[in-house]
């Protein structure tokens, strides 16, 4: 039972993680690419690390789940796209304030 909780978490992770990565490009912050590329390298690897005799334990599973519900949680920031916090600062759209405009 372990195992097959296990792999549902290790599918979401990588779903979340393509989910993600397909919304990335190069107006991305490389911190936030390079942590998409690890999780989806760490979510490939416990994809298939069963396979060669690695079981994991309950701690284990347990910190997946809670990384697994973040994503979850995130994904609604991401639904629009890459959120502007995320975005390199000169990618980002300027946003004048209708205030601003009253000075001109």
């Amino acid at each position: 039972m372990k195992l097959v909780i296990w792999y549902l978490l290790m599918l979401a992770l990588l779903w979340s993680v393509i989910y993600r990565s397909a919304l990335a490009d190069k107006t991305t912050r490389f911190r936030i690419r390079l942590g998409l590329t690890g999780t989806g390298v760490a979510s490939a690897v416990g994809t298939f690390a069963p396979i060669y005799g690695w079981a994991p334990d309950a701690v284990t599973v347990l910190i997946v789940l809670a990384i697994v519900n973040m994503q979850v949680a995130f994904s609604h920031f991401w639904r629009h796209g890459v959120p502007p916090q995320y975005v390199k600062p000169e990618y980002r759209t300027a946003h004048r304030r209708a205030t601003d405009l009253e000075h001109t």
